[in-house]
């Protein structure tokens, strides 16, 4: 959340949609699963997540280890949005 995703709960998913530095909606979006079981996400679903906003998997891993901040992720993204 804290890199500019909004949450919309829907059922069974959450949606994260990418909301850019200058307030706007973009069509970057990605899904999770809220059930019960805690568990870790596997290689499969990194790889899905990742594409879905539009990085690389080791992208996607420094963004949810807080390694990359909002402003680094929008440059990136920029020709996406």
């Amino acid at each position: 959340m804290k890199k500019g995703f909004e949450e919309d709960k829907d059922g069974k998913h959450i949606s994260l949609t990418y909301i850019t530095l200058d307030g706007n909606e973009s069509p970057i979006k990605t899904h999770v699963s809220h059930g019960s079981k805690s568990r870790d996400l596997g290689d499969f679903l990194i790889s899905e997540m990742a594409k879905q906003v539009k990085l690389s998997r080791e992208g996607f891993k420094q963004l949810v280890l807080c390694k990359m901040g909002q402003a680094d992720y929008e440059e990136i993204i920029k020709k996406h949005i």
